[in-house]
């Protein structure tokens, strides 16, 4: 979580704040947003497997949730969907219980700008085959270039033999010797160890 440190002025507060927002299919966990001014914009990372990318130009809010279903990620009872706004021509759609979105609005005056994103927003310009990987609170992000995004995905992967099992399913789906891997996010070393053997080039952010 980044916040301004120092003396803060509540007239004048502009900084972004930023929390996260765990997700696991039966419980989740707030990391951060405890005593942020209502002036504070804050911007809350959802993780979760049960997140689409839709082309902005296709997107529409009130198809967000049938969206969802026909990618096999239908809002369970006690959930519902939120969308990011859009960002380099794609939004992304998630499914988050009820509870969770609750204990968040609590926490902030209702004066506090509350926006949404996810680590499959984080995009590349690839000028040949890439794919980029981030590893987060058991969370394994996907995105895979070639010519364009082929592919955007998040599976669960608590375990290194989590992601030793996903790359060797990307390998039977994409020729990934002809690929370079990029790795960001916080277990960048980790992540490009593990990953790294199958592609003709490695990089950590």
């Amino acid at each position: 979580m980044k916040q301004a440190t120092g003396r803060i002025d509540r007239r004048s507060v502009t900084d972004n704040v930023s929390i996260q927002l765990a997700l696991d299919g039966h419980s989740f966990s707030i990391v951060g947003g405890r005593g942020i001014l209502p002036e504070t914009a804050v911007s809350v990372e959802i993780l979760t497997a049960r997140t689409l990318l839709v082309p902005e130009e296709l997107f529409a809010p009130e198809h967000a949730t049938a969206l969802l279903a026909a990618d096999g990620k239908a809002p369970l009872t006690g959930e519902e969907t939120i969308c990011t706004v859009p960002q380099n021509g794609v939004v992304a759609v998630m499914a988050v219980p009820s509870q969770a979105l609750q204990q968040l609005h609590e926490q902030f005056d209702e004066e506090t700008s509350l926006t949404y994103t996810t680590p499959l927003l984080l995009d590349l310009h690839p000028t040949k085959p890439t794919v980029l990987l981030q590893w987060i609170a058991g969370y394994l992000y996907i995105k895979i270039y070639h010519a364009g995004l082929r592919l955007a995905e998040v599976l669960p992967a608590p375990t290194e033999a989590d992601i030793r099992y996903a790359i060797e399913r990307l390998g039977t789906a994409f020729p990934l010797k002809q690929y370079a891997l990029r790795v960001a996010g916080r277990e960048t070393r980790r992540l490009g160890k593990l990953a790294g053997k199958p592609f003709k080039q490695v990089r950590c952010e």
